[in-house]
């Protein structure tokens, strides 16, 4: 990580606090972008095991 730090600072002459602030935002990026993709794949797993659950109970 210390690294990516730095090499944010020497190429885009940021400081120390704008570095920290990049990271964090890029951060909430990658999770914004990947999150509809973990909820829909959490939706159907949980709409299987919920079916699958039902049917257990009803046989």
């Amino acid at each position: 990580m210390k690294k990516i730090k730095h090499w944010i600072r020497r190429n885009f002459g940021f400081s120390q606090r704008e570095v920290n602030a990049s990271l964090v935002l890029l951060t909430l990026l990658v999770l914004l972008l990947v999150a509809p993709f973990l909820l829909s794949t959490l939706l159907q797993s949980l709409s299987t095991f919920h079916l699958k659950t039902a049917n257990y109970l009803t046989a």
